[in-house]
């Protein structure tokens, strides 16, 4: 008999920027098909009410606001969805601020700012919870972990008009 993908009862998932737009939908998602649940965004109370909004789907969750900018605040969460849960199985990096302009407009350091905080950011964080090297107890083992991350940029030609 084949396992459903889809059924993530008893695992754990981690979606940063998982408080409104994209990342609550695949909170949702999660726990829709029997995933417990760690919100991160930058704003604590947006993560509450998705957590409650889990929780009303009777699974688990645990709401942590963080700036994955800042990575100072990495580690915490990473302790926090442990101590919580004793794993995360699933990583979903989609936190990131919106860039949006018409494409000759938007400068290289605009494109490094984005980069560092979608990418680097996506980087940093998956280094540090697959990484023992923290004094942070690594994820699920090796074979069941995944890492999805989520970069958007709307960049259009001049004279164009926004999608």
């Amino acid at each position: 008999m084949v396992k459903d993908p889809f059924d993530f009862t008893g695992k754990v998932a981690l979606v940063t920027g998982g408080s409104r737009g994209l990342g609550l939908e695949i909170v949702r998602a999660f726990a829709q098909r029997g995933a417990d649940v760690v919100i991160t965004s930058r704003k604590v109370e947006s993560c509450e009410a998705a957590a409650d909004e889990v929780r009303a789907m009777g699974r688990r969750a645990l709401a942590y606001g963080a700036h994955v900018g800042h990575w100072d605040e990495m580690p915490g969460l990473v302790e926090a969805a442990y101590d919580t849960f004793g794993k995360v199985d699933i990583l979903v990096n989609n936190a990131g601020a919106h860039m949006s302009g018409a494409f000759e407009t938007i400068t290289d350091e605009m494109w490094r700012q984005d980069i560092d905080l979608k990418l680097m950011a996506a980087v940093r964080l998956s280094r540090l919870a697959f990484s023992s090297n923290h004094n942070i107890p690594t994820l699920a083992p090796a074979a069941s972990r995944r890492v999805m991350t989520c970069w958007f940029a709307l960049a259009r030609p001049s004279g164009s008009s926004a999608a």
